[in-house]
């Protein structure tokens, strides 16, 4: 809708109160969202360890503003023992247009009884393949159990998907109805998505409706 809604975001994820939480688009000192840091808003307004991976540096849209950057977070009720960003795609112009660097935000994490390894990204449909590639290959550096969530652009029929399945052994969490977290001039879609390893169980999974986003956020219980 173009309106700012972090305020809205933020009630929403308090009254969520869930263990893990993977955001993506955070900007800091941007524009369109009131050159406000909202890594730091977020971390200040919930009872959170987070961990945050910045994936484009931008000029600063105003006098004496500062470099605007957006990127990716991570929020944990469990302690984060360490993280990493790792690049998919740098950024390049392909002819046409700026493509950004895409990421994937790896924290490892202790539940108490055991480690797991929680993988935030953001995907876009140019050079697909190379990004789920290299997604790949980062997800088969760690043996711990694995959480992968985000936002793919691409719904579960897609080959890049049964990809990432097969090569990973993780499984794609698959709602107990069929749902939808986007809709444009394609129509309603799944685009978002949460795999994690055999070993997790997955109860249950839900697309959400609020009012903020052009994206549903997915919420699973496992």
């Amino acid at each position: 809708s173009g309106d700012y809604t972090l305020d809205k975001i933020i009630n929403f994820l308090s009254k969520l109160n869930t263990d893990l939480i993977g955001l993506q688009e955070v900007d800091r000192f941007a524009k369109r969202t009131g050159f406000d840091d909202q890594f730091q808003k977020i971390k200040k307004s919930l009872s959170y360890n987070m961990i945050s991976a910045t994936s484009l540096v931008l000029p600063p849209e105003g006098s004496k503003k500062p470099k605007r950057e957006y990127g990716l977070m991570c929020l944990s009720k469990f302690p984060i023992i360490k993280s990493k960003t790792h690049f998919l795609r740098k950024s390049k112009f392909n002819g046409e247009w700026f493509t950004e660097n895409r990421i994937c935000l790896e924290s490892i994490l202790d539940t108490g009884d055991k480690k797991i390894a929680f993988f935030i990204v953001h995907i876009d449909t140019y050079e697909i393949e190379k990004q789920i590639k290299n997604l790949i290959s980062v997800l088969k550096k760690t043996r711990l159990p694995k959480i992968l969530v985000g936002d793919f652009n691409i719904p579960p029929e897609d080959k890049n998907i049964r990809t990432i399945q097969e090569e990973t052994s993780l499984k794609n969490a698959i709602a107990k109805k069929e749902l939808y977290t986007h809709e444009d001039d394609r129509g309603k879609q799944q685009l978002d998505h949460i795999f994690v390893s055999e070993s997790i169980e997955v109860e249950n999974m839900e697309a959400l409706d609020v009012d903020f986003s052009d994206h549903k956020p997915l919420f699973a219980t496992l």
